[in-house]
């Protein structure tokens, strides 16, 4: 193999390293997300059934 090979080698496999590691963020942020929103959506539910019982009573 020549050097012009190897450089585009190791050049490539940089650039796919850099490119998993952004969608692994990518996809650790969503998850975050999805988690914030999933935790907000019970604190709802539960607010709303506290203010129908609290109105019943």
């Amino acid at each position: 193999m020549t050097v012009n090979m190897w450089v585009v080698f190791y050049i490539l496999n940089i650039v796919f390293i850099l490119i998993a590691a952004v969608l692994l963020e990518v996809i650790k942020t969503n998850f975050d997300v999805l988690q914030k929103l999933m935790k907000a959506e019970k604190l709802e539910i539960v607010s709303n059934l506290a203010a129908g019982i609290s109105h019943g009573v």
